[in-house]
């Protein structure tokens, strides 16, 4: 999760006195600067701090316009915060932190907008997003909501409300992982001359924000140089920044992909579990896992993994149409057809989920 601290000139036009120094705009940059560097045990207590702050929570009596503004950033402080438990484990708590305020706060939509991103983002893939237009814009202007949505309607095939969310980044920041996000979307709708731009700009760009120390704006160029035919190139460049910077995340993770997308799955296995040791919660790293034993031929193993998976979240898509696909090599094709239709249900634009279902109907 890309989170860019612009957004943070919003926070300290709220800023008040603390015991006559601090300020809450701090409290929130500290927080947001947390969640960047993935340091969840101190965003947690930021943001725990800032949604108590009687600011927030204590509006009687203030203004229509200037209660909004501070129930928009209540909600916004309340969706970190849960996000920060998940990525320490405490997924089911964040859920019910978000669910408590969905049930009481006069904004319910914002809590129930940020709840269903929060949802979808830790394997819930339920909520209905054809129409939650209207809730988003009052949230466009903050970067690391955005950057949360984004993926989620790519995924849902709604490409260009995704492309517009990376071109306004990227507006703002002339980063490589900007280009390289509308990159892939003009690859996914078969724009390749036009994919192939956006890589090589992405290639020669230099942000123009600061990166985290466990993120550096090269990772992205590792999957840039993929991307533009060069995978030799990029493990070479994935390796000289993991030389420099063994706590690189981005690069951790970039080089994980790269060997998966390059069908090293036994490397790849190796790589996304350390990854998914550190954060369970890791972008699809168990799914690739799964995937990776399935393409080795190890199918049963991949399948008790899946089975598992599935048992604790019931609507991840991704996970129904890959056990789908599994069971459709053997005798339990109604179960298969039971999978990939509610994956359907789920997601119905996904290319994946749409392969496979393809490859299932052909049966």
């Amino acid at each position: 999760m890309k989170i860019q601290i612009t957004l943070l000139f919003f926070f300290i036009g709220l800023s008040f006195n603390l015991s006559g120094q601090k300020k809450l705009g701090n409290v929130a940059a500290a927080a947001f600067q947390n969640m960047t560097d993935k340091n969840y045990v101190a965003a947690v207590q930021n943001f725990g701090f800032l949604i108590k702050a009687p600011q927030y929570s204590q509006l009687d009596g203030v203004k229509k316009k200037e209660k909004n503004t501070r129930l928009k950033a209540l909600a916004v402080f309340h969706y970190n915060y849960a996000t920060a438990l998940a990525f320490s484990g405490k997924y089911e708590e964040g859920l019910t932190s978000l669910v408590a305020m969905e049930k009481s706060s006069e904004k319910r939509e914002y809590f129930s907008f940020l709840k269903g991103i929060y949802q979808d983002r830790f394997f819930d893939n339920s909520v209905d997003y054809k129409n939650f237009e209207e809730t988003y814009k009052a949230f466009a202007d903050f970067p690391n909501i955005a950057y949360d949505v984004a993926p989620i309607l790519t995924a849902r095939g709604l490409y260009q409300k995704a492309e517009a969310i990376y071109t306004k980044g990227l507006k703002k920041n002339k980063s490589g992982a900007n280009y390289y996000n509308i990159g892939l979307i003009n690859k996914k709708v078969g724009k390749t001359k036009e994919a192939k731009k956006f890589f090589e700009k992405g290639l020669a760009a230099f942000p123009t924000q600061k990166s985290p120390d466990n993120c550096s704006y090269q990772s992205i160029q590792i999957l840039l140089l993929y991307e533009l035919g060069q995978p030799a190139e990029a493990k070479k460049l994935a390796t000289e920044i993991l030389q420099e910077n063994p706590a690189d995340f981005c690069a951790q993770e970039n080089l994980a992909k790269l060997i998966f997308l390059t069908k090293d799955y036994k490397q790849a296995i190796t790589e996304y579990q350390k990854l998914v040791k550190e954060n369970p919660y890791y972008d699809n790293g168990l799914l690739r896992i799964i995937q990776s034993y399935k393409e080795l031929g190890q199918t049963e193993r991949a399948l008790t993994m899946l089975n598992d998976l599935l048992e604790t979240y019931p609507n991840y898509a991704l996970a129904l149409a890959e056990r789908a696909a599994i069971l459709s090599q053997g005798t339990k094709y109604a179960e298969a057809k039971m999978d990939i239709n509610k994956a359907l249900q789920l997601m119905p634009n996904h290319p994946l989920i749409q392969k496979i279902n393809g490859d299932l109907q052909s049966k």
